[in-house]
This record gives C-alpha cells, sequence and structure tokens, in this order.
C-alpha cells in the first residue's frame, strides 16, 4: 500500500500589494526628473548670457533691457584667451565718471569702480572689469560711456555674480536628483516584491528553507512536529461480519452415533480377549 504525500496549501493572498505602488515611484522620478531640468536651464540661461554677451565700441550711448542685479562694465585690455582673475588696473582706462547710467524711471544709477578684477575673452581679446552699477529693477536703462579714447567695452554681469545669483538652483537640483533617485529605487523595490509575491502565490513553488515547515506543515514547537504528516489510504474500509451464531444451551446435546457395525471376520485378525 502506497500513501502519497502531502500537497502544500495555497497561501492566503494578501490585501493590498507588496512594496511600494508604481505610481508613487513613477510620480517621484517624474517630479524629480523636472525639477532637475528646470534647475538646468535657470543655472544655464544666466551663464550663457554671460559667456555670450555682445561687445560695443566705446564711446557710446546705449539702451539696454536689464534685469535687477549687478552689471559690470569690462574695457578691452588685450589679447589672450580663456577667464583668469588677476589685476589688470594698469590697462584700465574706464572710470565712473566715464559712465552714465539712468533707470528706467529716470532716476540716475550710482556707479562704482569695479571690487575685483576679473578678466573675460572675447574672440582672443582680453576684457577686464572696470565699473559696476546695481539695476534697481527690470527694464530699459539708458548707458552712456564717454571715454577719453577709443576702445570696447561688454557690458554684462559678471561671472561670480552670475555664480552666485543661481546658487539656491543647485541646491533646488540636488533635490530633484534625490526625488529622482529614490523613485527609482521605489521603483525597483515594488517591482521585485510583486514579483516574489506573484510567485510564492503559485501552489507548490519553491521548496522551504532547510529547517523550515512547509505549507501546512506544523512549526518547531507546535504539538504534531516531527511526525509524518500523511492522509489516510484512499481504500474504503475493510467489510464487518456478524459473530457467529452458537445454538442456545437449554437445547439437548445431538444423539450419538451408532457404533459402526463388526467387521468381517478376518482370517488375520487377532483372537478376541
Amino acid at each position: 500500500m502506497t500513501a502519497s504525500l502531502p500537497v502544500p496549501s495555497q497561501p492566503q493572498p494578501q490585501t493590498g500589494r507588496p512594496g511600494p505602488g508604481l505610481g508613487i515611484s513613477i510620480g517621484l522620478m517624474v517630479a524629480g526628473a523636472l525639477v532637475v531640468i528646470a534647475s538646468a536651464i535657470a543655472i544655464a540661461v544666466p551663464l550663457v548670457n554671460t559667456f555670450t554677451s555682445r561687445t560695443y565700441a566705446a564711446p557710446t550711448h546705449l539702451s539696454l533691457h536689464l534685469r535687477h542685479a549687478r552689471y559690470t562694465v569690462f574695457e578691452r585690455t588685450g589679447s589672450s584667451s580663456g577667464f583668469n582673475f588677476g589685476n589688470r588696473t594698469g590697462r584700465i582706462t574706464i572710470d565712473p565718471t566715464q559712465v552714465t547710467v539712468t533707470a528706467p524711471d529716470g532716476d540716475p544709477v550710482f556707479v562704482f569702480p569695479a571690487e575685483n578684477r576679473e578678466t573675460m575673452n572675447r574672440e582672443g581679446d582680453d576684457y577686464t572689469s572696470a565699473v559696476e552699477f546695481d539695476a534697481p529693477t527690470s527694464g530699459t536703462y539708458d548707458v552712456r560711456l564717454t571715454t577719453r579714447v577709443a576702445t570696447s567695452v561688454i557690458i554684462t554681469r559678471s561671472v561670480e555674480e552670475t555664480i552666485r545669483s543661481v546658487l539656491v538652483w543647485f541646491g533646488t537640483g540636488a533635490v530633484g536628483g534625490i526625488l529622482l533617485v529614490v523613485g527609482l529605487v521605489l521603483l525597483i523595490v515594488g517591482v521585485t516584491r510583486r514579483g516574489r509575491a506573484r510567485r510564492a502565490a503559485q501552489v507548490g513553488w519553491g521548496q522551504p528553507p532547510w529547517g523550515q515547515p512547509g505549507w501546512g506543515q506544523p512549526g518547531w514547537g507546535q504539538p504534531g512536529w516531527g511526525q509524518a504528516q500523511y492522509p489516510s489510504a484512499p481504500y474504503p474500509p475493510p467489510p464487518s461480519y456478524p459473530p457467529p451464531q452458537y445454538p442456545p444451551a437449554q437445547y439437548p446435546p445431538p444423539p450419538a452415533q451408532n457404533p459402526p457395525p463388526d467387521a468381517p471376520s478376518d482370517p488375520w485378525a487377532p483372537p478376541p480377549r
């Protein structure tokens, strides 16, 4: 007789989805990506404007649309390449008395010598910071340069000022990057957990770890642990028969049988005693 092994019972389905939700993960990733892109644009636009600002021949009279920021008048001082910070005061000829700035409301804007000597290159020519002024509001400004010698100038925000103005966007971009990474991690964790739960829900999938009870089996220390869990054999029970019937005691015993007749004479039989 053979006995079949116990069939593991299917685990009860979970009420909630295991792991982080797909919508939350994708939402964090999209939000982080948007914040990173917006921060990159906010950082790149001022830097590009500073590095690509045009040059003007001086003396000149200009009408410029400026934002609320500090602007620097760079004067051509030589020829070289790249950016550098150094002292080039010997070649600067522009001073605050030669620059007049008028705000959109008609009020004059205070012009002062540049605090730092910053040099930028434009098409092989070096331009060094000469004077600066603060634009109080965004709008169109009237800028008049009455230089004593003919020269070229660039009116733009300094690199240092531009980087300082976009520092907040570096922090915002870092936050967006963190959101993007967190969303990606949650997505991976959620997909992994849901895959494991889906495989575990299949009947008979996998084997329990060593020393661990299988599905439907008692655990260590529980009643029935260590005993073979076999179902009863799938055979019908043996038939039952009534006990044998004996005659009642009041009946007389059956009569004895008559003795057998004498055997025929046998000449070889011994004589009777």
